[in-house]
């Protein structure tokens, strides 16, 4: 798995929250997901299933194109603001 290790190396100051986050998803997609998908079933079909989760994929890859890179692009800003700050701080001790 992917995610963990591009999680670490993207986010090594809040390496933590961004894990827990990533773990929380997993888990309540495999919780909610069976639960769901049999719904579903029962009161539809097996296309009828495919294709209300082919939507469900699709909208959250849309989701995670356009909002998560500007999401991301922020918190990178501000983490390497502070870490310019710090270093013109070196600078001027020196």
């Amino acid at each position: 798995m992917a995610v963990p290790a591009i999680i670490s190396q993207q986010f090594p100051n809040k390496n933590e929250v961004y894990q827990g986050y990533a773990v929380m998803a997993l888990g309540m997609g495999l919780t909610i997901g069976p639960v769901f998908g049999s719904i579903v079933f029962s009161f539809f079909s097996y296309s009828a299933s495919m294709i209300v989760f082919s939507v469900i994929v699709f909208s959250v890859g849309i989701y995670g194109v356009i909002l998560i890179p500007e999401n991301l692009n922020q918190e990178y800003q501000k983490s390497s603001c502070a870490d310019m700050d710090e270093n013109d701080e070196d600078d001027q001790l020196t």
